[in-house]
C-alpha cells in the first residue's frame, strides 16, 4: 500500500515568518509519521530573491521542494503548471498556505484532489491590496474541502462566511522540550519586551504609553523593543516625543534565544493575531505575557494565570498589570511556570500531527 503524500503550496518570500515556521513543523511532523511530504514554492520573478531562508530550510529539513515560477501576483500560468504537477506527481491532499497560494489552488485543482487551507491570520489592516486579497481568498475558501483554523476566534468568524461544516480548528503545536526554560535573570530592573515586525497591527504605540506610565510613577522598569519594519521612523519619533529615550531601547533584530534572556516579561499589543509563535516560545521559555484581548491571544493567555489580559487600546490597564509584574516578581516566575505547564498539555505537536493525518485520511478515504 502506498504511503499517503501530502503537497504543501506556499509563496516563497525568502523568509521564515510564523506561517512558514509551523508549516516546516508541521511538515518534519507528518514526515515522521510516515507521510510523503513535498513543498511546491511559488517564486515571483518581481521579488528578486537571490537566496531563500524557506527554500533553505526545506532542503536542510531533508524534504522535496520545487519551484513555481513565475511573474505576476496572480498568473495564468502558474494554474497551468498547477494542472500539470498535480497530474504528474498525483498527490492525495493539496494543503495551501497563505492567499496566492490558496486562491490559484481553488481555481486549478477543485474537483482533482482533496484541497485543504490553514488560515494563519488576517490582520484587518486598513491597507487597500490586503483586503481584496482577503476578499478573494474568503471566496477561494469556498472551493476548498477544508479550511484549518487555529483559533476559536478565527473559527468562529469563518464558520458564519463559509459554512461550519468546512472549518475545522487545529491549534499549532509546540514542542517546549526543544526550548530550554531561561529560568530567572534577577529581579532588578522587570524587563518588558515586544518582539516582532514594526507594523501597524502589532500596535507598539499601546506600550510606548503604558511605559510613559511607569515612567510618571517612578517604577523600576526598562522597556525593550525588538524588530525591524516600516513603523520604525514612527516610532522612534514617538519614543522621542513621549520622552522615552532613555527608558525604550529599539534594539533591531534580535534573535528569539538572546531576547527572552533579556527580558522578564513578553508584551503582545496587536490589534488582531491568531496564535503567534512569539507568545508560545515565551511561555515555553517560562516568560510570562501580558497581551491585548483580541484575537487568538485568550487561546494562549490565560488571564491571571500564565499572564494578564487587557481591553486593546487601554494603555492605563497594561501599566497597571506591568506595575503588579515588577512590583511582586515572585508572581511573575509563577505565571512563567504555569504558562510552560499549558504549553505542554494543550499544544503538544503530536496532538497537532495526529489531527492532521485524520483530516487528511477522512478526505482521501
Amino acid at each position: 500500500m502506498s504511503r499517503m503524500r501530502i503537497a504543501f503550496l506556499l509563496q516563497d518570500t525568502g523568509r521564515i515568518y510564523g506561517a512558514e515556521r509551523a508549516t516546516l513543523d508541521l511538515a518534519r511532523g507528518l514526515r515522521s509519521a510516515g507521510v510523503e511530504v513535498a513543498a511546491w514554492l511559488i517564486e515571483e520573478s518581481r521579488l528578486g530573491l537571490e537566496k531563500s531562508e524557506l527554500k533553505t530550510a526545506i532542503l536542510e529539513a531533508g524534504l522535496e521542494c520545487s519551484a513555481l515560477p513565475v511573474h505576476s501576483a496572480f498568473s495564468r500560468d502558474l494554474l497551468r503548471m498547477l494542472r500539470e504537477k498535480a497530474g504528474r506527481e498525483k498527490p492525495d491532499v493539496l494543503h495551501t498556505i497563505g492567499p496566492k497560494a490558496t486562491v490559484h489552488a481553488a481555481w486549478a485543482l477543485r474537483g482533482r484532489v482533496p484541497l485543504v487551507t490553514t488560515v494563519h491570520g488576517w490582520l484587518f489592516r486598513p491597507d487597500l491590496k490586503e483586503r481584496f486579497y482577503e476578499w478573494l481568498e474568503l471566496r477561494a475558501f469556498r472551493r476548498f474541502d477544508r479550511v484549518i483554523t487555529l483559533s476559536r476566534h478565527y473559527e468562529q468568524w469563518l464558520a458564519a462566511r463559509v459554512g461550519a461544516g468546512r472549518v475545522v480548528r487545529i491549534p499549532s503545536g509546540f514542542d517546549a522540550r526543544s526550548v530550554a526554560a531561561v529560568g530567572d535573570r534577577g529581579h532588578q530592573p522587570m524587563t518588558f519586551g515586544m518582539l516582532g515586525r514594526l507594523s501597524w497591527e502589532k500596535n507598539h504605540e499601546l506600550f510606548f504609553r503604558a511605559a510613559r506610565r511607569l515612567q510618571d510613577d517612578k517604577a523600576s522598569a526598562r522597556f525593550l523593543v525588538a524588530g525591524e519594519g516600516m513603523e520604525r521612523p514612527r516610532l522612534e519619533a514617538l519614543r522621542a516625543g513621549l520622552g522615552l529615550e532613555s527608558a525604550v531601547e529599539m534594539a533591531g533584530y534580535v534573535a528569539s534565544e538572546e531576547f527572552f534572556r533579556q527580558v522578564h516579561v513578553l508584551v503582545q499589543c496587536s490589534r488582531m493575531e491568531n496564535l503567534p509563535y512569539s507568545i508560545m516560545e515565551a511561555m515555553a521559555r517560562e516568560r510570562p505575557v501580558l497581551a491585548t484581548r483580541v484575537g487568538g491571544l485568550p487561546d494562549l493567555v490565560e488571564d491571571g494565570v500564565t499572564g494578564f489580559l487587557v481591553e486593546p487600546g487601554d494603555d492605563a490597564a497594561l501599566a497597571d498589570r506591568m506595575r503588579k509584574l515588577s512590583d511582586d516578581p515572585d508572581l511573575a516566575l509563577r505565571m512563567g511556570k504555569a504558562g510552560r505547564a499549558k504549553l505542554q498539555q494543550e499544544f503538544a505537536p503530536e496532538a497537532c500531527i495526529k489531527q492532521h493525518l485524520e483530516l487528511y485520511g477522512e478526505l482521501t478515504a
